[in-house]
């Protein structure tokens, strides 16, 4: 590159080509002197991304499952894998089976923390990740096993793409339309009518959150903008116990959260409305973790809001400029709704096509139904169950004074059950 290409990275600083490739990888760029189809290749590796094209945008399709954003990548030039989109992943995570079978070597062991637990791990670096129009260069990731996500998720997960895309990139979540739209941060320019949120960067993206519980003034907290959660909130205990929310939600009942490092049991609640911006979603359902944990060591915040808030919008996270974009969709006041039925499945098997239950709440309809954990589920309603996936069957069990037939197998033995629906929540 000839001259000097002059970058602001949380300010306006200015660096020669020769130093660009020192610069930390990942920080909020803004080009100002130059397009970047005319950018040399230290200049891209030092950005973190090249457009096919040479210039973008570029709208990929996803697959909107169970409120997480599926999208197909290759690494290394492999064959097409599947990542969760995660804005509240600190790094890039790849299952430790599938970077052994692409021969990615980890170059140290280092351990990651998410709200479910501490997973140990190595570090793969120098990865090409291929997204249809666009790759990301040089990306790094954590390898750790993912096969227990994928089971409670219903679909094999390779990875996670996380803070290392969101840094880099302006990335517009459409849940409606089922698609992300890639931008270079200098080629973005917002004319919509959306609201704009100030965003708060701690390696992850967090805004402020108000939540109503019906009887006081909304309380405000600090919570994780999180697409790699499907829910609609967690509240940390620490802060459920300050203002006292516990105490005015009618009826808890009890689940566990999934994540990439584990599985941790929670209770879940209906609380008052939820206030981002201007917007207000009413008799929204938040997840309650354990007494003993509390925001200590994990930044300071209140919470994660989830995939069920965040698919009643168009989702524009724009790093560069410190904000959140929120235009609603079609669902915004759409009813949050929880499990009916009281247990919850996995998926099994080469390709996740047996479902078993995983655990069953008490005085539930499916503890009144007689079912049991580990049990078998061979049909739903007549269908064979390599017919549903776990996002038909979590849609299918939302349906209040409904009911519906399963036919299981627990120690060799076949019999039907039927289950009615009821409001747990």
């Amino acid at each position: 590159m000839h001259g000097t290409l002059t970058l602001t990275r949380r300010g306006f600083l200015q660096h020669s080509a020769a130093g660009l490739s020192a610069l930390a990888l990942g920080g909020f760029w803004r080009v100002t002197r130059a397009q970047e189809s005319n950018l040399s290749g230290v200049a891209r590796l030092a950005i973190g991304f090249q457009f096919a094209e040479g210039k973008g945008p570029v709208t990929l399709p996803v697959e909107v499952f169970r409120n997480l954003m599926l999208i197909e990548a290759r690494i290394n030039g492999s064959n097409p894998l599947r990542f969760i989109l995660d804005s509240g992943a600190a790094t890039s995570i790849i299952d430790t089976k599938r970077a052994q079978e692409l021969g990615l070597k980890a170059t140290d062991k280092t351990a990651i923390t998410g709200v479910t637990g501490t997973a140990e791990g190595g570090r793969v670096g120098g990865t090409v990740v291929a997204l249809p129009g666009v790759d990301l260069l040089n990306h790094s990731f954590i390898s750790i096993p993912l096969g227990e996500l994928s089971s409670h998720l219903g679909k094999r997960v390779d990875g996670l793409l996380g803070q290392d895309l969101f840094s880099k990139m302006v990335v517009e979540m459409d849940y409606t339309q089922q698609s992300v739209r890639l931008s270079a941060p200098w080629e973005f320019d917002y004319r919509g009518q959306g609201e704009i949120l100030p965003l708060e960067i701690r390696k992850t993206p967090f805004v402020k959150v108000r939540l109503g519980t019906g009887t006081q003034r909304p309380v405000e907290g600090v919570f994780q903008i999180d697409t790699g959660f499907s829910g609609s909130i967690h509240v940390y205990r620490s802060f459920a116990d300050l203002h006292r929310i516990l105490e005015l939600v009618p009826k808890l009942t009890s689940d566990s959260a999934v994540g990439a490092t584990g599985v941790l049991p929670i209770s879940r609640g209906r609380i008052g409305n939820l206030l981002l911006g201007r917007f207000s979603i009413p008799a929204i359902i938040a997840s309650f973790y354990p007494p003993s944990y509390s925001s200590t060591g994990v930044g300071g915040h209140d919470g994660n809001l989830g995939g069920e808030v965040l698919r009643r919008f168009r989702v524009v996270f724009d790093y560069a400029r410190r904000r959140l974009i929120l235009e609603p969709g079609p669902g915004l006041l759409d009813r949050d709704e929880n499990d009916m039925s009281g247990m919850s499945l996995v998926a099994d098997g080469p390709d996740l096509k047996r479902v078993r239950v995983f655990s069953i709440a008490p005085n539930t309809p499916a503890a009144r139904s007689k079912l049991k954990e580990g049990d078998l589920i061979l049909t739903v309603d007549g269908r064979a169950i390599e017919q549903w996936n776990l996002d038909h069957l979590a849609k299918r069990f939302k349906q209040e004074g409904g009911s519906c037939d399963l036919i299981i197998r627990r120690d060799d033995k076949v019999r039907g059950v039927r289950l009615r629906f009821s409001r747990l929540i």
